[in-house]
């Protein structure tokens, strides 16, 4: 395969571990490594994938990270031939990867938000596939951000959760 993509789900433990589909993603992981040129992942199953390869922990953050932020490349690559310097991408996640711990495992980052997070990094792994993370959502489509906000707003309103969500920033 030329290319394959994995995107995040909504994560229903703490620990991604304990998650039922965990096995199955470190299979398609390590059938990724050898089976495509290119592997892009977003969100959670970046999270995801650096747990399984390098045993990368994720933190979480002091409240949810929602919105439209600019992410400014950090270094050139290949990957942003004729793209500007920084452009506006979705996140939306409650964890965030340290760039220390990447940057010590091996990975490249390519692009971080005004906030100093990690938003692209990149990994060259034993195997020919090319393995790129995003910790937001460039798969994201205009109207998603504002369908996770109306489902965390329900989902505070039934008493799920103790944590009214906010507006998505920049939206």
């Amino acid at each position: 395969s030329d290319l394959l993509i994995i995107t995040g789900a909504q994560p229903c433990t703490a620990n991604l571990r304990q998650e039922s589909y965990w096995p199955e993603m470190t299979q398609l992981i390590e059938w990724a490594q050898t089976g495509t040129v290119s592997t892009l992942f977003s969100c959670l199953a970046a999270h995801g994938a650096v747990l399984h390869l390098d045993g990368i922990e994720r933190r979480t953050l002091p409240r949810k990270l929602s919105g439209i932020y600019d992410s400014s490349r950090a270094e050139d690559d290949p990957l942003f031939f004729n793209t500007r310097p920084s452009v506006p991408v979705p996140h939306s996640r409650r964890n965030d990867i340290a760039e220390k711990d990447l940057v010590a495992a091996g990975y490249r980052v390519l692009s971080r938000l005004s906030n100093g997070q990690v938003d692209m990094f990149t990994r060259e792994p034993a195997g020919q596939s090319r393995f790129v993370f995003f910790q937001g959502h460039p798969e994201y489509d205009p109207a998603t951000l504002g369908r996770e906000y109306l489902r965390d707003m329900s989902r505070f309103l039934r008493g799920e959760t103790d944590e009214a969500p906010a507006i998505p920033e920049n939206y």
